[in-house]
């Protein structure tokens, strides 16, 4: 795989957070909340419960309940004599574990533990997953209908979910501890969801100029955050900036710092962008060799002067120019492109990236960029793509973001406004919700929440 300044600083800032996700939880958590473990059978749905795994060393981490739907869970290490815990905040660790037909459901905060396809699958939201206790894991089945145990991957500690107990995961053991302190009489209540968690971030072109917006994707009323002078033809969010292009350049942007915009490369080959998406980072192991993906700046969509797309990807995105591949091609112009997860192939001979693909002809296209080792080395295979879903035609820009596993939002610009839609993938279904009122267009459409949380 070619290797970029990014990649590289991505790697080493990685490798500072294993470091750091080594401290004990302790060292960061309330003082006043004391665990004592108990036994899965004994565990009540008016419980506090945090889900613990020890490893063969002795080492034992915390399961913590953030919202997650793309990247990895970080595994952290907690301090226990076997028997309690003290000092690791309900907050960040506690779950419910309530019985549901022959397993049980693990939530926190209204959102759901499961899984996706894939041994980095866990994943916390909207989704339900069923779990039961076989031996020393918790079981569940994925969302494709595949067995898979709860475990810690040890070499970049953070919990994944393998088709067995054998390999990676191999010699832990599963553990649950109640909270008794105070605090657990009586019932946590989550505090009311932030806008940050469902509104819609991107820059809209109005009478009054250019605006930063955080949209409501019920309502469509939307809330100003910062203003620029540039006409963008698409972008996305990824570590807290923002990397857009106008007609001739790329941008990174800092919504930190009053929306300031550094300029970058030129557009490769002058073609222009039409939307772009990111990939979180990850480890994967394919052959027995462990790869740090993800975390590019960004796939992107564009299209020639003879209506030809392209899916590529920039490896150094500041610098435009610098390093990329082309990973498929279109014969209609891309609108839109949204990253929808990646898998092993069941061998674990091959890695797959895969996107969803929007083209002005109103057909959505699913497609797989395939990435083999060679020489040690992960590198790019080839893709595929077929159309998963016609949409309906789309004569102006347009933006896709993905909400959550299987929701995405869609939107066009047209002469009467900024069109918003809801896009149900497993369905293949698209309800309009309603226009933006003011907006002329819309680009780099992007959650508010990958905005405002850097890093």
């Amino acid at each position: 795989m070619k290797q970029s300044k990014t990649h590289r600083l991505l790697s080493a800032v990685l490798a500072i957070l294993m470091v750091v996700t080594m401290f004990p939880v302790t060292a960061f958590a309330a003082e006043n909340e004391t665990w004592t473990k108990v036994e899965f059978a004994d565990i009540t749905a008016n419980d506090t419960v945090m889900i613990a795994m020890t490893d063969a060393s002795g080492n034992t981490y915390a399961l913590p309940n953030a919202q997650n739907t793309k990247g990895y869970v970080t595994a952290a290490v907690i301090t226990t004599d076997g028997k309690t815990v003290e000092g690791v905040s309900s907050a960040d660790y506690g779950w419910t574990i309530t019985p549901e037909g022959d397993g049980y459901t693990i939530t926190a905060n209204g959102l759901y533990l499961y899984s996706i396809d894939s041994n980095n699958g866990i994943r916390v939201d909207s989704t339900k997953g069923i779990w039961t206790l076989d031996g020393n894991y918790l079981k569940t089945t994925d969302v494709a209908g595949n067995g898979r145990w709860l475990g810690i991957y040890l070499t970049n500690p953070d919990w994944r979910a393998y088709k067995n107990t054998t390999g990676n995961t191999a010699n832990q053991v599963v553990s649950f501890y109640k909270l008794d302190s105070a605090e657990s009489e009586e019932p946590i209540v989550p505090d009311e969801p932030v806008a940050e968690s469902k509104n819609l971030h991107g820059y809209i072109q109005t009478a009054e100029g250019g605006k930063w917006v955080s949209i409501d994707p019920e309502t469509l009323e939307y809330e100003v955050l910062g203003t620029g002078t540039a006409t963008y033809t698409g972008g996305t969010a990824h570590n807290g900036k923002i990397y857009a292009a106008d007609a001739t350049n790329y941008y990174e942007i800092d919504p930190q710092n009053e929306y300031a915009a550094t300029q970058g490369g030129e557009l490769l080959y002058g073609f222009p962008m039409s939307d772009a998406t990111s990939i979180p980072a990850s480890t994967i192991t394919i052959d027995g060799q462990e790869f740090e993906v993800g975390g590019y700046v960004p796939y992107i969509v564009g299209h020639s002067d003879l209506g030809i797309s392209y899916l590529m990807r920039l490896y150094n995105y500041a610098e435009g120019t610098a390093e990329y591949s082309f990973i498929s091609t279109y014969e209609s112009i891309a609108k839109a492109v949204i990253y929808t997860g990646s898998e092993l192939d069941e061998e674990n001979k091959c890695y797959y990236e895969k996107f969803l693909v929007l083209t002005e002809g109103g057909i959505i296209y699913e497609t797989k960029a395939k990435w083999t080792v060679e020489n040690g080395a992960l590198v790019y295979s080839d893709s595929s793509f077929f159309k998963a879903d016609s949409f309906l035609y789309v004569s102006g820009g347009a933006s896709m973001v993905l909400a959550s596993e299987d929701l995405a939002y869609i939107t066009t610009n047209s002469a009467r406004g900024v069109k918003v839609y809801k896009y149900v993938i497993s369905a293949g279904t698209v309800e309009q919700i309603g226009v933006i009122e003011g907006a002329t267009s819309l680009a780099a459409l992007s959650l508010l929440k990958d905005v405002v949380s850097a890093g």
